[in-house]
Order: structure tokens, then C-alpha cells, then sequence
């Protein structure tokens, strides 16, 4: 540490501090006093340290304090410790591998440097709690995480101990970085006899009754000429089975079955693949996932009586998802009570008679009005459902504005993108009014100028209904596949308004959901909880809980909403389907919801065990590090204590003002006090 002193002004003022200190001296003791020379000299001494000092404060002398300090260089141990490793490598050997980082790091602790460990999740640990149970391999997070926690650090080099294997993020070797990286391959990368399923393709969600199709997809490793026995299981219930017949050849076998749908809720569903002799694992002849038995679709009728060409659009973006339905009417008996919602395009049409369009009328089914250049405006105006004030035969061609306000539905990201540069629709010409508590989603834009008209909207006058505004809307679906070679954009549009207004509203005053339907095994449980009055206006502070069921084992939880934390993470869960309930009391009401999850283990390590080193090797490689082997463990802990990596030297300023050291304040007092004293022992006042 260096120190220096410092001063607001120049130095030459100390100068002036001491002759102002000697003359106040001089003046004070300069007359004849009752004690001797000898005293009266040290008291002039004393009052003039005291002056001289307090004079020099004055001119805001400080201390600067110059204090270094070394950071060592640092090695981190990016351990993957997924479970494909321990499945292909002994327990004897990890125990090995273990001991000799371990005595790695103490290494090159003795030389100067500093070790840190992070697992596959890029979280720091230490070499004993490593054990290799992770069920997914993201090498790339882990070596980020790495260098994102030491940013600007006196970062040395990585080690990366791992099989190469990763079944998320992007390959390692796409990483660019200025660190050394080193590698330690583990793991054997001889292709060994082996079956294995890697992939099950099927629906999340399915319909009682119906049937759903699960294609498996089996690799061959060498295997054959053989057969096994592929079976399919709905919990403990055999479902179908397919024997499968393997030659070597063939390196991929696929197998589509198609199952019945029978009991509603979350169903597990099992796939499994009997294991041969010359398998070298059977560990992954095994695949589970979880689907959705629910007892009906939204039922959505499509009503015109011309030829209009949005219909087709708007049909398909509709079928898009399969919770929906979708009816077209043209002529016959009509059975209202069946659908959830009854879309009306461009009637009542002004040119025909209105049975229909007065038949739907009379219902309070949710409706979605498409007006148009066909449609009877003044009739629409006279039932109170689209009040414009319309001049006959006038129309617009108008773009649209995403309105960023509106909250009954998300959108994607890229929607707002995609709508500013669509084809102009063509809209009757005038202003709007609205019914109070109406919600835009899409407003008109004239050229270049945003308008608060709307295209889009939503209203609620006893039944809830929509009004899209415009001919034209087809364009936009193949616009959108001409810019993009797809139509998800408008698909997810036109969907989410439909089932918008098909769902059926919620009034319950307690609400409590997960934050998924479904978990994978390792991720914090999140429940949602939302308590309302009885004017639907947001309760806080009301207390909670949660019953979480599986099988016999019951867990209770219990918490408080607040105001902008209505969320609650429990316990991570084993693989399984769980009930939950859930218990508030509001005003004195008792009330229950109840639900169901899911915890998956979907064992994606198990579907590739072999080691893969040439990622490993490239990446060490183009960083300027270098790839070991096991066999090279004593070779590669030499190589890294040979490392000849500085540490960087930091230097820390501090300015202290001297005025505010209380041992100044101290010492002026203590030398105050010794003259006050003196003075008095000899009769001086």
C-alpha cells in the first residue's frame, strides 16, 4: 500500500498556517505571565500546533491511499454430469475421474491458481456433490454460464469434462471464444449392438372416444436379423402390440399405431420395446409421455348465404386447432343449441331474406359478425350491433394497427410485424360508436394515419359477440404466405378471437392453476391463485391452499397472494400424474377448485450413449486448448500446471479527508486539554 498526501490548495499556504500559528502565539503569551519562561515557552508551543493545524485542515488536506491486489488466474471445471455418462462409464472410474480433479485442483490451488466447479446446468458446485443424474446435456449453456459469470475476469481457461453428448442447445464447437478451452473426453465412442426408441410423435390433447395416432421411431445399432415385441401401454393397460422385425442394414424402424381415446383426464402412456441378449443397454428401450382426454370440442357454425371468399380463410385458420370444430351452413334445419359459437358472414345479407340471420338472432350463443359490402347495415344498426353512421355505397381501403392495449389474448411477438404491412381490406366509410367496455384488437389505419376506428372488436350487450369490419380478409392469409411460406400468424389471429369469444366466462371467485400443464422432472412445481369479491374486482391477502395427490401421498401447502405476487413455487415432484385442490375462504364462503398435472421424465439421455469426442476436440482446438482423453489424465494435469498465467494486478484508490479521522479530532483536543491544564496548575486563566 502507497500513501500520499494531498491538498485542495497549493502548498504554499502551509507556510501561511504556521506564521498565522507563531504570530496568535506570539500575541497571546507575549505579555509577562505568573509562571516562568520555560512554561510560558511551551504554551506558546502549544497554541501555536494547535492554530498552525487547525489552519492547515482548513485547506482540505487528504490522504490518498494506493492499495494492490492480485486476482489469481482461474480454472473452471465444467463437470457435464448428465445421465448418459454414468449409464456407459463404471462407478469405480467416476469415483476415479473424481479423485484426480480433485487432486487438480489442489494443484494448481499450490500454484498460484484458483479452481471453481460448474455442473451441466452452469450452476457453481463442488467436485463431491457432482453426481451424474441430469437429465438433459446443454453444453453450450454450461461453457456460457462460465463465461458470462466471469466477464471481465481473469478467466485462464475452461476444462470441460464431458461424452460430447448434447441433446439441447446448439453443437460446442459452434463457440467462440478468446479463453483457452480444454477437454476431457468421457465415455466410450465404439458403437456398440443396441436398440433404442428416440422419438414418439403424438398429440398433446385427444377427444373421448376418438382415436389418436402415436408413431415411435427405433434406431438400430447393428442389431439383426432379429424381432422384438413393441407394446404399448395406457397405465397398466396393454393397448396394442407389433412385432418388429430388425435386420442390420436398417438402421431406422418405424411403427404407427392407433389408439382409442376411452377414459377423460391425463392419461400416461407407456411404449416399450423387449430387450434382446446382445443389447449392450436396455435403458433406453423404454419411452413415457402424457396426453389429454378431453370429453368434447368447441363446436363453431360458419352461417352465410353468398359465396363470400373469407369464408374459406377463415375456415382453415379455424381447423388449425384441434379443440375446434367447424360447421358451414347453407341450407336445411338449423340446430343452434349444439354450437359454442355461430359466426355470421356478412349477414343479414341486404339483398335476400333474413330467416336465418333472425333465427341466430334470437339465441344468446356468442356470434362473431363479419360486415361487409353484402351486409344490411341498417338492419345491423337497428338490432344494436354495429351503430356506424354510414353513408350508402361509401367505403374505405384501409390497413391495420395492432391495438398494444388490449389484454383478453397474447399474440405472438411477430404479429405486430406481419399486420403493419398487410393488403388493405375494404371497410364502409364513417365513424363507429361502440358499446361501453367494448375491446379493439385491431384499429383502422388510412395511409400512413392511425385512426381509433376499429376492424376488430369485442362488446358484451347480454351476449357476447365480435364484429370484424371489412372485405378482404383472405388476402392477408396468403400474404402472409407469401412473405413467410407459412400462415401461423393468421391462423393464430382468427383462432384466438374465435375461441375468445366460444369460452364460456369464468365467474368463479377463486382461481388456481399450475403455470403448465405439464413438468418435466427437476423443475420447481408454479401455482397461480386468484381471489376475487363479488363484483369480480381482485381480492389480496387471503390465505391459500394447496392439496397435491398421487396415488396415496398427499402434500399441503399453504400461502397468501398479494398484490403482484399471485404465484407460488412447491416442491419438485417425482414423474407421475397429480390431482390438486385448492381451499380459500372469501367472506365467510368456503371455496374448493381442483385440477390435474403432469411430471414427465421424458430419459432422453438414455436414447444416445455414444461418446461423441470430435466436438469436443474442434472446440478445444479453435480456442487454442487442446483435447485429452482419460488415458491422458497425468499428461493433461502436467500441461495445465505448466500453464504460465500471470495474475492481474488491481489497484484500489481511496482519498481520506483528514478532517474526518477522528484521531485528529483526538489529538487536537488532547493538545487543547495539556495547555488548559497547564494554564490552571500555575494560576493562569
Amino acid at each position: 500500500m502507497k500513501n500520499f498526501l494531498e491538498l485542495e490548495y497549493s502548498a504554499w499556504f502551509i507556510l501561511l498556517c504556521l506564521v498565522l500559528g507563531v504570530a496568535y502565539s506570539f500575541i497571546q503569551y507575549d505579555k509577562k505571565a505568573p509562571w516562568s519562561k520555560n512554561i510560558n515557552w511551551s504554551l506558546a508551543v502549544l497554541r501555536a500546533i494547535v492554530v498552525s493545524f487547525l489552519s492547515i485542515l482548513l485547506l482540505g488536506p487528504m490522504i490518498r491511499a494506493l492499495k494492490n491486489y492480485y486476482e489469481k488466474p482461474i480454472l473452471a471445471l465444467a463437470i457435464d454430469n448428465s445421465q448418459s455418462i454414468a449409464m456407459t462409464v463404471d462407478s469405480a472410474s467416476l469415483l476415479n475421474l473424481k479423485s484426480n480433479l480433485k487432486e487438480l485442483s489442489k494443484q494448481l490451488d499450490e500454484h498460484g491458481w484458483e479452481t471453481v466447479v460448474f455442473n451441466i446446468n452452469g450452476v457453481k458446485s463442488n467436485i463431491d456433490s457432482i453426481d451424474f443424474i441430469e437429465t438433459k446435456s446443454n453444453l453450450t449453456r454450461m461453457v456460457r454460464s462460465v463465461q458470462s459469470e466471469y466477464e471481465g475476469g481473469n478467466l485462464a481457461g475452461i476444462l470441460v469434462v464431458s461424452d460430447g453428448i448434447f441433446n439441447t442447445g446448439y453443437s460446442p464447437d459452434l463457440i467462440s471464444t478468446l479463453t483457452p478451452i480444454y477437454s476431457l473426453g468421457v465415455g466410450d465412442t465404439i458403437q456398440k449392438k443396441d436398440l433404442s426408441i428416440i422419438d414418439v410423435k403424438h398429440n398433446q390433447t385427444v377427444y373421448q372416444d376418438n382415436k389418436f395416432p402415436v408413431e415411435v421411431s427405433i434406431r438400430n445399432d447393428g442389431i439383426g436379423p432379429s424381432s422384438s415385441l413393441l407394446k404399448i401401454y395406457q397405465g397398466n393397460q396393454l393397448m396394442d402390440q407389433k412385432k418388429i422385425n430388425f435386420l442390420p442394414e436398417t438402421r431406422l424402424v418405424q411403427h404407427l399405431f392407433q389408439i382409442d381415446a376411452e377414459d377423460p383426464g391425463k392419461q400416461r402412456i407407456r411404449i416399450v420395446l423387449a430387450p434382446l441378449d446382445d443389447e449392450s443397454t436396455s435403458a433406453n428401450n423404454e419411452y413415457n409421455f402424457y396426453i389429454d382426454v378431453v370429453e368434447g370440442q368447441q363446436k363453431i357454425l360458419i352461417v352465410s348465404d353468398a359465396p363470400v371468399p373469407d369464408i374459406k380463410a377463415v375456415r382453415l385458420a379455424i381447423e388449425q386447432n384441434e379443440n375446434i370444430k367447424v360447421a358451414l351452413y347453407g341450407e336445411g334445419t338449423l340446430n343452434l343449441n349444439t354450437y359454442d359459437l355461430i359466426i355470421l358472414m356478412q349477414l343479414p345479407n341486404a339483398k335476400k331474406s333474413n330467416e336465418v340471420y333472425r333465427e341466430i338472432l334470437s339465441t344468446d350463443i356468442p356470434k362473431l359478425y363479419f360486415v361487409g359490402s353484402l351486409t344490411d347495415i341498417s338492419r345491423l344498426k337497428s338490432d344494436a350491433i354495429f351503430n356506424i353512421t354510414h353513408v350508402r355505397n361509401q367505403y374505405d381501403q384501409v390497413t391495420v394497427n395492432l391495438n398494444k392495449e388490449f389484454t383478453g389474448f397474447t399474440l405472438v411477438d411477430e404479429m405486430d410485424e406481419w399486420l403493419s404491412d398487410v393488403p388493405p381490406i375494404h371497410v364502409p366509410f364513417g365513424d363507429i360508436s361502440m358499446p361501453p367496455n367494448s375491446q379493439v384488437v385491431l384499429f383502422q389505419k388510412v395511409g400512413n394515419i392511425a385512426t381509433h376506428k376499429p376492424v376488430l372488436y369485442f362488446a358484451e350487450e347480454g351476449t357476447r359477440f365480435g364484429v370484424f369490419v371489412g372485405d378482404g380478409l383472405w388476402k392477408w392469409r396468403l400474404n402472409e404466405y407469401y412473405r413467410y411460406g407459412e400462415t401461423t400468424r393468421f391462423d393464430e389471429l382468427v383462432s384466438k378471437a374465435v375461441m375468445y369469444l366460444a369460452a364460456k366466462p369464468d365467474k368463479r371467485q377463486f382461481k388456481l392453476y399450475p403455470a403448465k400443464s405439464g413438468y418435466e422432472v427437476g423443475e420447481n412445481i408454479k401455482f397461480t391463485a386468484e381471489t376475487y369479491n363479488e363484483l369480480f374486482e381482485p381480492l389480496f391477502g387471503e390465505q391459500v391452499t394447496i392439496q397435491i395427490s398421487k396415488d396415496e401421498d398427499v402434500k399441503s401447502y399453504t400461502f397468501t397472494p398479494m398484490e403482484g405476487s399471485q404465484d407460488v413455487s412447491l416442491d419438485i415432484l417425482d414423474e407421475g400424474i397429480y390431482d390438486y385442490k385448492g381451499f380459500t375462504t372469501l367472506n365467510g364462503v368456503k371455496h374448493q377448485v381442483s385440477g390435474q398435472f403432469t411430471v414427465d421424465n421424458p430419459n432422453i439421455e438414455a436414447a444416445e450413449l455414444t461418446a461423441d469426442f470430435s466436438s469436443l476436440s474442434n472446440l478445444s482446438l479453435a480456442s487454442g486448448g487442446r483435447f485429452y482423453t482419460m488415458t491422458q489424465m497425468e499428461a493433461m494435469m502436467d500441461d495445465l500446471q505448466s500453464l504460465d498465467v500471470p495474475s492481474v494486478i488491481h489497484t484500489r484508490d481511496k482519498e481520506i479527508l483528514l478532517l474526518n479521522l477522528p484521531w485528529i479530532l483526538a489529538l487536537i483536543i488532547l493538545i487543547v486539554s495539556g495547555e488548559w491544564l497547564i494554564r490552571k496548575m500555575f494560576g493562569g486563566y
